[in-house]
């Protein structure tokens, strides 16, 4: 891990524009953390099929433009980043949002509380307050949400985009009463959309315009999990109901105020669930105009191959598609947290390479900050990029943190993936339990399946271990630049040979267990 304190932290300059032949060399391994930066130039090579992992790439081919790379700005954060000392605290923003940092330009933040809060609320907890008189931000939006995001569009030349989501409704509005799961009552359907506009309007008169709004958090998740996940804070929701509420209420109001142009993102869950999703709207050719895409959680990916984003795109190629958290948490051991933890990087490298050539355009971490606990939380403890030791007025940059660095920083927002193609007959498309895509694009109801039930040897989310593979995605950039990402997992170096037919090859030894990201100009 690399420590941050008030008077030292890493850094990370941009790729400065090099002659014609040369190109930019940023390593991160297991052994050697942090961005390790060197220069090299091109040369002619004719390729050893016996030895060499090969990469051509064809800028020619193009596929989808990049929206970007973030993390929420949850209570959690803000709570261990007002723990930091000042100094402390503009060096972790600077690490995330800075020019020397990561450059984070697409951020989640949650509508009221979470799972990652101090207490159990929403903006209205006044019992049947149809008319939103007692509607407000908190404490919370006050004192460790906008500060922090002012902050980071402060030093962010890029520009910040948030999307907005909501966890849970008031419990007055639903119909168990409570903020644990249940639905939101049909009689507060227009009051539930105009809690959302008030939010919009609240956080514009601070200053914050919103990007983009979900359909609400994991609204899913425990119809899969009932058991494991009774304790969560959220709301039911189905592909039916949304579309409905989306259609008749929370779409026209947004149309008739000043937020006409928001995004509207559905599902906010499970790539599982995503076909399911997207038909229904389809189904109604209104209510399909009126959404931008579809939101993802990574967490049972495992269940379900990456071919379902193809069909995402191919079915509904006009809708963004978006991976808006990710987080580690059962199944890689009792540790919620694991300083300096490799194989937790390469779960994130693993997926981001897996979603992006699958035409995702967007990949989001879940906290930006947890302590060394996995916390503060109401629920289950995860992993995080960055861990803040309060008592030690410092923090640390996971592996994770350089892991989504690695594509945050070098392959800005308007970048657009372009071919590469491997002399490697290698598949992102294994998994230890394959689910057949048609049984979930032809799904009627969830409620028909069997659950996939918790148990200590079945922990609720399972691991996202990546295979044995050298792999490698290539973007083509807004200032004219490329960035070649090769991530190694093998055990082994290898002999590496990326050709750029306009000016030769690049032909490196990449170290086992490494991600190493290739930026040059023609």
């Amino acid at each position: 891990v690399c420590v941050c304190n008030s008077t030292y932290c890493d850094t990370i300059e941009r790729p400065t524009p090099l002659p014609l032949g040369h190109y930019h060399w940023y390593s991160t391994s297991n052994s050697t953390p942090g961005f390790s930066h060197t220069t090299g130039t091109f040369i002619n090579a004719s390729i050893d099929n016996t030895t060499d992992v090969f990469f051509k790439i064809n800028a020619s081919a193009q596929f989808q433009e990049i929206l970007g790379f973030g993390a929420s700005f949850t209570d959690t954060s803000g709570i261990l980043i007002n723990s930091l000392p000042e100094e402390a605290q503009d060096k972790f923003i600077e690490s995330y949002f800075g020019l020397t940092g990561i450059e984070y330009n697409l951020c989640r933040l949650p509508i009221g509380g979470t799972d990652y809060s101090p207490r159990v609320y929403t903006l209205d907890d006044v019992v049947d307050d149809e008319d939103l008189q007692y509607f407000s931000l908190t404490e919370e939006d006050l004192n460790l949400k906008i500060p922090y995001i002012k902050k980071a569009m402060s030093v962010s030349e890029r520009g910040i985009r948030l999307m907005a989501c909501t966890w849970m409704a008031p419990g007055w509005m639903k119909d168990n009463n409570n903020n644990y799961r249940g639905y939101v009552r049909t009689k507060h359907y227009h009051t539930w959309a105009k809690y959302h506009i008030r939010f919009l309007e609240e956080y514009q008169k601070q200053g914050i315009n919103i990007w983009a709004l979900s359909g609400g958090n994991e609204v899913m998740l425990t119809f899969v999990l009932p058991i494991a996940l009774n304790s969560l804070n959220c709301t039911l929701v189905t592909a039916p109901i949304q579309r409905y509420w989306f259609k008749e209420h929370l779409s026209p109001l947004l149309a008739a105020s000043n937020f006409s142009d928001v995004k509207l993102i559905v599902l906010d869950d499970m790539r599982l669930f995503a076909p399911y999703w997207m038909r229904h709207f389809a189904e109604d050719t209104e209510a399909y105009k009126i959404i931008d895409g579809i939101g993802l959680h990574w967490y049972f990916d495992k269940y379900i191959p990456p071919s379902v984003l193809t069909y995402l795109h191919q079915n509904f190629p006009e809708k963004l598609i978006m991976y808006t958290e990710t987080s580690i948490n059962g199944g890689f051991g009792p540790k919620a947290v694991d300083l300096g933890s490799w194989v937790r990087a390469e779960a994130y490298i693993y997926s981001i390479i897996e979603t992006l050539t699958h035409w995702t355009q967007s990949y989001m971490d879940w906290n930006l900050a947890v302590n060394l606990e996995g916390g503060p939380t109401l629920g289950m403890a995860v992993e995080g990029a960055i861990i803040v030791n309060s008592t030690g007025e410092e923090f640390y940059k996971q592996p994770i943190f350089y892991a989504m660095g690695h594509f945050s920083k070098f392959m800005p927002p308007g970048a657009r993936r372009i071919q590469v193609v491997s002399n490697q007959n290698i598949s992102l498309e294994e998994y230890i339990n394959p689910t057949k895509l048609s049984k979930y694009a032809d799904l009627e109801e969830f409620g028909n399946e069997n659950h996939l039930e918790a148990s200590p040897t079945n922990p609720p989310i399972p691991p996202y271990v990546p295979k044995l593979l050298t792999v490698s995605i290539a973007t083509l950039n807004p200032d004219g630049s490329y960035s070649v990402v090769v991530y190694n997992s093998k055990n082994e170096t290898q002999h590496v040979r990326i050709e750029e037919p306009n000016l030769g090859s690049i032909v490196v030894d990449v170290e086992a267990h490494s991600i190493n990201t290739f930026v040059y100009w023609l």
